[in-house]
């Protein structure tokens, strides 16, 4: 049993102090032998220190990346729900032999995650199931962050602990996001950069590589694969979705196909920056995020539109608001402010 993670949660690694490896390159001048990439693991050379963050990250939020209920809250906050990515732009502080990475500014922090790996496929909050992001409970249910030359599940929302809703996950939950998360680190190992030769080139590559998804087609076909493991899984299980990617966070298409408790499923979304449209068997979407929410307008097949607006206002305590105008024109407010809510979402 583990509890729900909210907006207001600390996220972060838990490699004391706080440090993860990345590869390394060197400012100009650089030595006559350039160091391997990845450096030896754990190698102070190597050593990055992460800074901590919220859940609710604004880089990751105005990319969606950040994944958290509009209509269902606990102390006020939105709830964290599967594929929650706190998102890009975590500062990184190289820690030996000084600020002198130039891969920092260039993918480290720009391409950063700290994303959620499991989630509870019975438990569901606005149609979706709610993630789980705790080391230490049991079972072991961590998140994932950005390191070289594996992605270690050595995160948790620490804070988490202190919120009152508990969430119990099935075996099978647990053993997808297991397998899904080995396999991605035997993927990353295998594929890891080999000593470089040509820095500049090295630098062009690994950027490339992060805004396309892979290095290579090859490469992107053994990603898809891969990273497809644990859904493929939940398809056969009832539920899930198999999908297929190209981009990054700033720019991405994907197609999926599934099944739920309905029938077949199919989707399309695509992504450039903010901006974000998505189609599937229930309708159409386009949406534009922003650090402090989101806006978007929707429409199910053969109905009238619905708009939909959230605001996020972590000053005020991270009281957060839903306005939706419906398909006939009546507007309601779910509200995360104790006592105040709609039928269609609540207060935990």
């Amino acid at each position: 049993m583990t509890q729900v993670t909210i907006q207001r949660d600390i996220c972060t690694n838990l490699i004391i102090p706080l440090c993860a490896t990345h590869n390394f390159v060197p400012l100009p001048p650089v030595p006559p032998v350039p160091p391997p990439l990845p450096a030896t693991p754990l190698s102070p050379a190597a050593l990055a220190i992460e800074t901590i963050t919220n859940a609710w990250w604004p880089p990751g939020s105005c990319l969606g990346l950040n994944k958290f209920t509009t209509k269902v809250f606990h102390q006020g906050m939105a709830i964290t729900l599967d594929g929650h990515d706190c998102g890009v732009l975590i500062p990184h502080v190289q820690v030996s032999p000084g600020p002198n990475n130039m891969l920092t500014l260039a993918v480290h922090i720009p391409f950063s995650s700290r994303k959620n790996s499991f989630s509870a496929s019975k438990v569901k909050m606005d149609g979706k199931p709610c993630a789980v992001n705790l080391l230490f409970t049991w079972p072991p249910v961590p998140m994932v962050y950005c390191a070289d030359p594996m992605s270690p599940p050595l995160a948790s929302a620490v804070t988490s602990h202190g919120n009152s809703v508990d969430i119990t996950i099935t075996l099978l939950d647990w053993i997808i996001g297991a397998v899904q998360v080995a396999a991605n680190m035997v993927l990353q190992w295998f594929t890891r950069s080999k000593a470089a030769t040509d820095l500049a080139g090295t630098i062009a590559d690994k950027v490339l590589g992060q805004l396309l998804g892979a290095d290579s087609l090859k490469g992107w076909v053994i990603k898809q694969g891969v990273s497809n493991i644990g859904n493929v899984m939940r398809v056969i299980s009832g539920e899930g979705d198999v999908k297929f990617s190209v981009g990054s966070p700033y720019m991405q298409l994907e197609v999926s196909a599934g099944r739920n408790d309905q029938g077949a499923t199919y989707g399309y979304t695509s992504r450039l920056g903010p901006a974000e449209g998505a189609v599937n068997q229930d309708g159409a979407q386009v949406t534009v995020n922003d650090p402090f929410g989101s806006t978007s307008e929707s429409r199910k097949w053969g109905e009238s539109s619905t708009s939909t607006s959230t605001d996020i206002s972590p000053t005020e305590g991270f009281r957060n608001e839903t306005t939706t105008t419906d398909a006939n024109g009546t507007t309601s407010v779910d509200s995360g402010g104790r006592g105040s809510y709609e039928s269609s979402g609540g207060y935990l």
